[in-house]
């Protein structure tokens, strides 16, 4: 499991994979073209993000037993004057990072408001046009998007589950904090985008 969540990065290898997979499996048939295999990729993404969110719900159980596993050995074995009495922070940085995993979908939606106000009305869609000769390819891309940017505040959370205790790197919460931010922004990609295009003066998926 310790394995598992420090290599979760790898997930958007998986997702590129799977883009390229889809390509390739697409390659040799000449009835089907770009748009099909992007509606493809826009279908096939949500199986992939409750797979994420699957995935760290177990990272989240983990971190809950592992969290309190050791703050009980901590009250056992070491006194409140101890040196090592710090470690009381990095279990209950484990444990708050392990209920916000369980709770995905809520700290999303926490995250969204957040960012967005509450009339954000959650993650914003967008549905194509049937002018739009591109509409399939910016959902799918959005598909990808979001799907990226759901792993990403996944490695956030765990990488800030790592930043409290004595031998941690520096800039370790800063670089969680990132991936957090990213990743709830890529989530509502389409959100992004309009205030991006509100702030530069542009129609952008309206």
């Amino acid at each position: 499991m310790l394995n598992l969540y420090r290599n979760i990065d790898r997930a958007k290898w998986l997702v590129i994979s799977f883009a390229l997979i889809i390509t390739e499996a697409f390659a040799g048939d000449s009835s089907i073209d770009f748009n099909k295999m992007m509606a493809a990729l826009r279908d096939n993404a949500e199986p992939i993000m409750r797979f994420t969110i699957a995935i760290a719900y177990v990272i989240g159980i983990w971190m809950i037993i592992s969290s309190i596993i050791g703050l009980k050995r901590l009250g056992q074995s070491v006194s409140a004057y101890s040196p090592q009495y710090n470690l009381m922070s990095t279990a209950m940085v484990k444990l708050v990072v392990g209920i916000l995993l369980i709770y995905l979908p809520t700290t999303i939606d926490v995250g969204i408001v957040t960012f967005w106000g509450n009339n954000a009305g959650g993650i914003l869609t967008y549905t194509s046009s049937d002018s739009d000769q591109f509409g399939m390819v910016k959902e799918g891309v959005i598909a990808i998007v979001r799907v990226v940017g759901l792993i990403s505040l996944v490695k956030g959370l765990i990488i800030l589950s790592r930043s409290a205790g004595q031998s941690v790197q520096q800039g370790t919460f800063s670089r969680g904090l990132l991936h957090v931010i990213g990743g709830i922004l890529a989530i509502n990609i389409v959100g992004t985008l309009r205030i991006i295009g509100g702030t530069l003066g542009i129609s952008i998926f309206d």
